[in-house]
């Protein structure tokens, strides 16, 4: 087995790996492969794999659909939910948002999956995140069918919390196999938005009565449900 480009570099100029030893290396695909460094060579290093194993699946999909935001924060909302779990990101087009997408297009999107491929690999996960086209929220509500869909509200809703613990009032009494979360913009959703995802079936949860920053919101329901339902 040989890596080269960006693998390579990372491999041997990053991580400064020696010859003769051990690194897992991840596929994306779902794939592990434990291997040897056997060569570096200036443009490629050569390995023998030594062991596969195939990634058990996770006990839930999630997935994130998330309002755009300014550029860094719609990064690190990427980059950190990636690290916890979820396996598909849809950055969504609301009232409120301030970024419209049409700016730069297809270059953005190619370095939100440069983002998400780096955080996988930083979280040796074996499966890396899809990153889908921009919606408009209309579009979205319209197309998901995960088993469970929520929507994160300041105005309404039990706790999330709660609902993920099947022992309380609120919580699910079997978790579900899919799950797709809504997170709004800066400026929160407006009435309209919030109506018409009820009306498709979304359920509206609550992180408490604090007004967090949207990416503080997106990642801390990310990792509520990553820590009670995935893991």
């Amino acid at each position: 087995m040989y890596l080269s480009g960006e693998e390579h570099h990372h491999l041997s100029r990053v991580a400064r790996v020696k010859i003769k030893e051990k690194v897992w290396l991840f596929d994306g695909l779902g794939m592990n492969y434990l291997a040897r460094v056997e060569e570096i060579g200036r443009e490629r290093t050569r390995l023998v794999v030594l062991q596969t194993m195939a990634a058990p699946e996770p006990k839930v999909k999630m997935a994130l659909g998330q309002a755009l935001l300014k550029a860094k924060k719609m990064e690190f909302v990427l980059q950190k939910t990636t690290e916890l779990g979820i396996s598909e990101f849809l950055p969504v087009v609301t009232d409120r948002a301030i970024v419209r997408v049409q700016e730069k297009g297809d270059r953005r999107r190619q370095r939100w999956q440069r983002i998400s491929k780096e955080a996988a690999k930083q979280s040796r996960r074996a499966v890396f995140p899809s990153i889908l086209q921009p919606s408009t929220l209309a579009d979205v509500v319209k197309t998901r069918n995960e088993e469970k869909k929520l929507f994160l509200s300041e105005h309404r809703g039990a706790l999330l919390k709660d609902l993920l613990l099947p022992s309380s009032h609120h919580g699910m009494t079997e978790i579900p196999a899919s799950v797709f979360i809504l997170v709004g913009p800066e400026g929160g959703w407006t009435q309209a938005e919030e109506n018409i995802m009820l009306n498709h079936d979304y359920e509206a949860v609550s992180l408490g009565k604090a007004v967090l920053r949207a990416e503080t919101a997106a990642i801390s329901a990310v990792a509520l449900i990553s820590h009670f339902w995935l893991l």
